[in-house]
């Protein structure tokens, strides 16, 4: 939906242009800009693992200065020195003023791109990220690129990047996803993929199935929540879906050049669906966080529990035990916090910023003399 700060006429036009791209739709011949038989695709997903070996990597975020992670364009730039030329692209396709669900679409593609810096991918990854919808896509209908018009996104993030991004917007992605649980694993082969958009078949090889995947957990990790950006039912799928990229599962990966995201204790362990679900359900009974008190203590560490993956229960045990004058605990707590949110590079309740999260974990583990 659209931002409720965009104004009202703007918010309108976007939200009748999405319904009458969804209506649409299905009565569209197949756009042929959207073949998987245009020149050089298939060639480049071939090469995909040796273009993605001698790209450079993001460095760890934790090691960078907060600033360089700041909601602002200009800060951004000291990550990816392609950053200036992706936000004026964006700019030019009138990103801000497309409806999404939480925020604006800008925010939403620039908050998938930050996850993969977070997830130190290389930087064709993390620039897939950025513009992962350009095109279209099976859920989100409306392109903010013609199809047609592939180079100017390809001279704006580099032709590894774009053939990722073509490749995402294409693909039925819920089948493939279907299909990679199903084989429990990304087989040593490949699997075959169907385009959306146009009915076809091709087989993807692993490491663009991997990197596929990593954007792809980026992207629902980002932006799923419930209405009023509250927590919502979904890391149980994610942490499915990211044992695939498990190098033990899917040997296929063993040499495969990005790296195995944080999550899920680097995509090794699973969240059950009914703790996820308990955890969600005691989070959402309790107050806001500006009036968390010490007696609810033993809910916050029941919450931790269950879901051991969030950093929101850790940031307010780190008050409590700070108002009660327990130093070391405060500090514990604020350090487990700020390992989470490092790690998702996206905050699990979306009514708060990461940004403003991660600055709060790093005050909370200074010593403080004021109690």
């Amino acid at each position: 939906m659209p931002s409720p700060t965009t104004p009202f006429n703007a918010r309108a036009v976007a939200l009748m242009r999405f319904v009458g791209a969804l209506a649409t739709r299905p009565l569209r011949p197949p756009d042929p800009a959207l073949s998987w038989t245009t020149a050089g695709f298939a060639s480049c997903l071939v090469d995909i693992a040796e273009e993605l070996s001698a790209a450079p990597r993001h460095p760890d975020p934790a090691a960078l200065p907060l600033a360089a992670l700041a909601p602002s364009g200009n800060a951004l730039a000291a990550i990816d020195p392609q950053v200036p030329a992706m936000l004026a692209c964006l700019e030019h396709q009138q990103a801000a003023a497309f409806p999404h669900d939480v925020g604006t679409f800008d925010a939403h593609l620039i908050g998938t791109w930050r996850i993969l810096t977070c997830w130190q991918q290389p930087h064709p990854i993390a620039r897939c990220g950025w513009f992962h919808s350009a095109y279209a896509t099976d859920a989100y209908p409306l392109p903010s690129i013609a199809p047609a018009r592939r180079e100017v996104l390809q001279a704006a993030i580099g032709p590894t990047a774009e053939a990722l991004v073509f490749l995402f917007c294409t693909l039925d992605r819920c089948r493939l996803q279907r299909d990679l649980l199903a084989a429990g694993c990304i087989p040593s082969v490949g699997l075959p993929a169907k385009n959306w958009a146009t009915g076809e078949w091709l087989d993807l090889p692993p490491a663009a199935i991997a990197a596929y995947l990593i954007v792809e957990l980026a992207n629902i990790a980002e932006q799923t929540c419930r209405l009023g950006k509250r927590p919502g039912l979904w890391m149980h799928r994610v942490s499915r879906l990211a044992t695939l990229l498990s190098p033990e599962r899917s040997t296929s990966l063993s040499g495969f050049p990005t790296v195995v995201p944080p999550i899920f204790n680097r995509c090794t362990q699973t969240l059950d669906r009914d703790r996820e679900r308990k955890a969600l359900d005691l989070y959402l009974r309790l107050p806001g966080q500006s009036v968390i008190t010490k007696s609810d203590r033993a809910v916050l560490e029941a919450i931790a529990q269950l879901n051991p993956w969030i950093a929101e229960p850790h940031l307010a045990l780190a008050a409590i035990a700070r108002s009660t004058g327990n130093e070391d605990e405060a500090i514990a707590c604020a350090r487990a916090a700020e390992r989470h949110l490092w790690n998702w590079g996206t905050p699990w309740d979306k009514r708060f910023s990461w940004f403003e999260q991660v600055r709060t974990a790093l005050d909370a583990t200074k010593v403080s003399t004021n109690y």
